[in-house]
């Protein structure tokens, strides 16, 4: 297939004798006769009509050619892709059904109990966010009402329950929470849940606030904490 400049250069050619043609034609028929004058215009125009649809031809034949290579190299290059690609899928299938090594059976293992871990304390957040709400919906009803709570001094700790201090009771234990680590605060949320029934049964009637922290205070104590496994 001829290339583009090959074409051009061709093209260019043909109409440099197209033109020296037409100025000979022009030169004969202003030497010509008058009588002769309107047959050469009406051949001059009927020879320039042809001429411009041969180019128009050519016009259209060199485009073609043109699309045609386009065409011809895109799919070239598709193959290429699609090559490549069909290499990397086998390559990963390759390394995806090779046997693990024992590092990264360990990797996977850790992967997974941290992830474990992680889902854990969402839980435990979950639920301690919903006990906290349950907290406030408690205060609103207390400040509506007017009332205020007495002071409990059981098991050393003493918790004010007026409305302002149950908002600092909520903060202290959302603060002991936030200092645990990830294993601590499972730990400690599987001891809580244990505990709060138990709590509940022996002081009967005491608001929630006050469970927890007397369950706080048991934690601190517990051989279940692991600092206190020394």
């Amino acid at each position: 297939m001829p290339s583009k400049n090959k074409l051009l250069k061709q093209k260019e050619k043909e109409e440099q004798k197209e033109k020296a043609e037409e100025e000979k034609l022009l030169n004969e028929y202003w030497n010509e006769g008058t009588n002769k004058r309107g047959e050469k215009k009406a051949q001059m125009e009927h020879e320039k009509q042809m001429e411009k649809m041969q180019k128009l031809k050519e016009k259209k034949e060199l485009e073609e050619a043109e699309n045609a290579n386009i065409q011809s190299t895109n799919t070239k290059v598709k193959k290429t892709k699609k090559k490549k690609g069909d290499d990397f899928e086998l390559l990963n299938e390759a390394l995806k059904n090779a046997p693990k090594t024992k590092a990264q059976k360990e990797a996977e293992q850790k992967q997974q109990e941290k992830l474990q871990k992680l889902a854990e304390l969402e839980r435990v957040n979950a639920k301690l966010k919903q006990e906290k709400e349950l907290l406030e919906k408690e205060k609103q009803k207390n400040m509506q009402k007017g009332m205020v709570y007495e002071h409990d001094n059981i098991m050393d700790m003493e918790v004010h329950n007026t409305l302002e201090e149950d908002e600092e009771v909520i903060t202290g234990l959302d603060n002991i929470l936030s200092s645990f680590s990830t294993e601590d605060s499972v730990s400690f949320n599987k001891f809580y849940h244990q505990q709060l029934p138990i709590m509940k049964k022996e002081y009967p009637g005491l608001r929630l606030t006050q469970y927890q922290q007397k369950i706080h205070v048991l934690w601190k104590k517990s051989p279940l904490n692991k600092n206190n496994q020394i």
